[in-house]
Order: structure tokens, then sequence, then C-alpha cells
């Protein structure tokens, strides 16, 4: 009778699961030819595999690297979008936006912790704030936690703001940056005075201006905090309006005592 051929079965990769085919002894010589014994154990994994099997893995792999290495680079361009100069200033521009909130309209002033820009809050029906950015330098941005903490604590005890203090809106970290929402108030009363080529206000504009500092300045006192930094740059109108000066003034900052 005529002799069948012997067959083995070998195991192979096809659609990421394994499927037994039967192939006869003569395509296992044609397809591999003939290794030492040893060759599997001393030789990597991906060198016995079929060729067109190791040419996908190659593809697979050389795909996964070059999406990797495109998400890299997004992140890269995200993180130069963010920028600080040399003293450590976050590097903004009118019609920057931060946080996805407050948009940047203009320029209030610049110092030694930082600088403030008057934005437009879109979160809270485009109303006008003045936020506070902090340079991105580990002494300030401790400072403005400290800052922070004492703004909360004015802000529950004074909720009506019946003692004048500056309320804080908001704050946020962006980018090693610490921000601080506060209400959008007028000139200060050195700004005032330089204006007005520096004539001294009247005796009663004085007065009535003493007593809603003095009043603040109690407040502050009642709850054991000291205002570190009294000066007429950290006095300011209600708005800038010449015509009047029988607005509240507010008072800067303050330090626990």
């Amino acid at each position: 009778s005529h002799e069948r051929m012997p067959y083995h079965r070998r195991c192979r990769r096809d659609s990421d699961a394994y499927r037994l085919e039967e192939r006869s002894p003569s395509f296992g010589e044609e397809y591999y030819p003939a290794r030492p014994r040893n060759w599997r154990r001393s030789r990597g994994r991906e060198q016995h595999r079929p060729r067109r099997f190791q040419q996908h893995c190659r593809r697979r792999r050389s795909r996964s690297c070059s999406s990797a290495s495109s998400r890299s680079q997004q992140s890269s361009k995200r993180s130069r979008s963010v920028e600080d100069d040399k003293e450590g200033h976050l590097v903004c521009r009118i019609g920057d936006w931060l946080q996805e909130r407050y948009e940047i309209v203009g320029s209030l002033g610049e110092g030694t912790f930082g600088k403030v820009v008057e934005c437009v809050d879109h979160a809270r029906g485009k109303s006008q704030v003045a936020l506070k950015i902090i340079k991105n330098v580990g002494k300030y941005r401790e400072a403005a936690r400290l800052e922070i903490n004492v703004l909360k604590k004015i802000k529950e005890k004074d909720k009506e703001n019946k003692f004048l203090c500056v309320l804080m809106s908001d704050w946020f970290n962006f980018h090693g940056h610490m921000c601080i929402a506060f209400e959008l108030l007028g000139k200060n009363t050195f700004e005032f005075l330089k204006e007005n080529n520096f004539q001294p206000y009247p005796l009663p504009q004085i007065r009535h201006m003493a007593y809603q500092l003095c009043h603040a300045l109690r407040f502050l006192h009642d709850n054991q905090l000291t205002h570190t930094d009294l000066k007429p740059e950290n006095i300011l109108f209600v708005n800038s309006d010449f015509d009047t000066l029988y607005n509240e003034n507010k008072v800067g900052c303050a330090q626990r005592s």
C-alpha cells in the first residue's frame, strides 16, 4: 500500500491568536535551515520566529515609538508655551488666558514680588479682576501662601466687607506662579497725588480717609493680624474719579502677628 507521508504540527502566530497547522517535514527543512540543537536556547527569542512575524513586530514597535515621540513633542510644546524671564516673572501678553478662565486685558504694575494684570473673569459674568502673579521663586511662593491664608481669614471674618479690606475672589498655582485674584479697584492714593501734581488732599477728605483706615486696622488687630506694608501705594480708592474723593479706601496686605 502507498505509504502516507508523516506530518508534524507547528504553532504559528496569526492575527494575535495561535493556530495549529499541519506541515510536512520538507516544509520545516525548507523554511528553517539546519542549525545546532541548542540554537533556540543560545539565540534571542526573535531569531527563531518566522521572518514575516519578525517584520510585523518591527513595524508594530516602530509605530509605537513614533507615537510616543509625537506625544513627547506635544508635551514639550505645551511646556514651552509657559515662559519666565530671568527674574522669575511670568511672561504674559494681552490676550493670554490663564486657567481657561482669566483673559489678560491690561497691565496694572510690576514689583519685586511679581506683577499685577487686569483680567476678565469669564467664569463670573466677564467681571473685571486684578490678578496678582507671583514670581516663580521659592521664597516669594511661600510668602504668597501665607498671604492667601491671611486673605482667607479676612474673608471669613468679614463676609459683608464692612471693614474695607481688599477681598480675594480666587487663587491658584499656575506652573509655579502663585496667582491671587482681587476685586478691581481704582488708583492708589500716591498715584492720585502724582497725577494732580502732588497737591495735598483737603483736610475733610484726609479726615474721612484716616477714619476708614483706622477702622480697617482695628479689624485686623482684633483678629491678631498686623499690616506689614502700610503706605500710600497700598491704600486704594474704589474708583479713580477725579471729581470725588469720598470713596472707601482699602488696606492692601496683612500678615499674622
